[in-house]
């Protein structure tokens, strides 16, 4: 047996393998031949009888299996697993969200980091605003306790990676709950309108309502400016500034999602902005209050 250098890579055919270029990993062998399945060939000189030996392979040998059983190795890849595999392959979060993590912040996601931790620094402030808008909402229950309502994940048969942060299928339309910090007027923002037109399109172009909120300081219709729902504390997070203003705001925000969830909406795209430059704000208690409306028939 000679070895050629590569990890994993053995040569058991002089004069074949040997000749491959220092570029081409050596990873092909014909299965339950001689080698005992050791890579013989690199996928240049590889014939139709031969597997790749090296990389693991779901049984559909088209990706790579990440799914099996509870504390077994993977068997399986995200298209082909059963509802009783899981994740083996990669670390989730030890507060049990769900979500894949690298190897700091203890072992838990930003998100859970931040708040199980709030005097530990981090380097940067990972959704917290859209984290308390989403759990107020939760808390409200008044969204349908189906599998159609997602939280900050891509759409089920979607060709897009956009994520939503509240994604609601009511079947005759869809209602999306956005939390945009400072009205998303910064530039990483500019493509608002495309990303619009792609989740519609991902939902099966169905009516589709975006119910837009911000969460930070706006100019009312009015001219009267009011400050954002949080401040920074020592530690550079953000907390609620004042909590019967955030209520104020969320009391109205949850009118206009009953709304929207009930009601079949009469155009395409409805997008409702809350509490932006413009917006109708008169009183503390916003009973009945719409934000302003864009429509695309």
């Amino acid at each position: 047996m000679k070895w050629l250098g590569r990890a994993k890579n053995y040569d058991l055919t002089p004069g074949l393998a040997s000749n491959t270029p220092p570029t081409a990993a050596t990873i092909w062998h014909l299965k339950g031949t001689q080698g005992g399945g050791f890579p013989s060939f690199h996928s240049n000189c590889k014939t139709a009888d031969m597997v790749d030996v090296v990389n693991r392979r779901c049984f559909c040998q088209r990706g790579v299996p990440s799914f099996g059983l509870k504390d077994g190795l993977p068997t399986h890849c995200a298209q082909c697993k059963t509802e009783a595999m899981e994740d083996v392959t990669h670390a989730k979060c030890l507060n049990g969200c769900g979500t894949i993590v690298q190897n700091r912040n203890k072992g838990y996601c930003v998100r859970c980091f931040v708040f199980l931790f709030p005097d530990e620094k981090v380097s940067r402030n990972y959704k917290i605003k859209e984290k308390h808008f989403v759990d107020y909402i939760k808390a409200a229950d008044i969204l349908p306790d189906t599998p159609q309502v997602t939280f900050d994940k891509r759409l089920q048969g979607g060709c897009s990676a956009r994520r939503p942060d509240i994604f609601v299928d009511v079947y005759t339309h869809t209602v999306h709950s956005e939390c945009d910090e400072n009205q998303h007027s910064v530039g990483s923002y500019s493509c608002d309108n495309k990303r619009l037109m792609e989740l519609f399109q991902d939902a099966g172009n169905r009516p589709q309502v975006q119910l837009r909120f911000n969460p930070d300081s706006f100019t009312s219709a009015s001219g009267v400016k009011h400050p954002s729902c949080f401040k920074y504390n020592k530690t550079g997070l953000p907390v609620i500034r004042n909590q019967a203003k955030w209520e104020a705001r969320m009391k109205v925000y949850l009118e206009r999602l009953t709304y929207h969830l009930t009601h079949v909406p009469d155009w395409e795209v409805t997008v409702e902005h809350l509490f932006y430059d413009g917006f109708d704000y008169h009183a503390e208690d916003m009973s009945g209050k719409a934000g302003r409306k864009r429509k695309r028939t």
